[in-house]
Order: structure tokens, then C-alpha cells, then sequence
């Protein structure tokens, strides 16, 4: 969106820089998150939390779809055959979705 279609009333801009601050934390966390599971995945710390799987913690613990759960293991597997993502992901040059694609 270019500045000329951002409302002009004081209200309006006030609540488009808080969402876009918010925006841009939620980028952060979402790549945290998709770095934390490929470790908890890669280093099988779900087993020392009683699941036999990924899959198994992925859907119990965190209550993920199955679909979510599929699409987080092959995305936590792949950062591990491109190394290059993954260091782009912990730089936040890319997001955990673009890093699927």
C-alpha cells in the first residue's frame, strides 16, 4: 500500500503504525517458532517429552491440524538439505513462509 492510499485522519494512521509494528513482530515470532520446532525435531526433543514422533507432539502438544503439522515437519526438514534458508531465516531476511515455497 503507498502512502497516498493510507487515511489521512490522525485515528487512521495512529492504528496503520501499530499494525504495522505489530506486523513486523509477528514476522519475528513466526520465525522463531519454525527455527524452535525444526531444533525440537531435529534433535528428537520430543521424545524426552514422552512423544514418539514429531508428528505425535506436533498434533498433541501443540495442537496442530494435521495438514499444520505436515506442512511444519516438511518445512523443518528441508531447512536442514538448505542451510543457506535456514541462516536466511535466522537473519529475518525471510519469513518461515516464504522459506516453504
Amino acid at each position: 500500500m503507498s502512502d497516498n492510499n493510507i487515511p489521512k485522519s490522525q485515528p487512521a494512521r495512529k492504528a496503520h503504525k501499530k499494525l504495522l509494528k505489530s506486523l513486523e513482530k509477528l514476522k519475528k515470532y513466526e520465525q522463531s517458532v519454525l527455527l524452535i520446532f525444526a531444533e525440537i525435531m531435529h534433535k528428537k526433543l520430543y521424545m524426552d517429552l514422552g512423544y514418539s514422533s514429531m508428528f505425535n507432539y506436533a498434533m498433541d502438544a501443540l495442537e496442530f491440524s494435521q495438514s499444520k503439522a505436515y506442512y511444519f515437519i516438511s518445512v523443518a526438514r528441508d531447512l536442514e538439505k538448505l542451510p543457506e534458508t535456514k541462516r536466511a531465516i535466522e537473519s529475518g531476511s525471510i519469513g518461515w513462509s516464504q522459506a516453504s515455497t
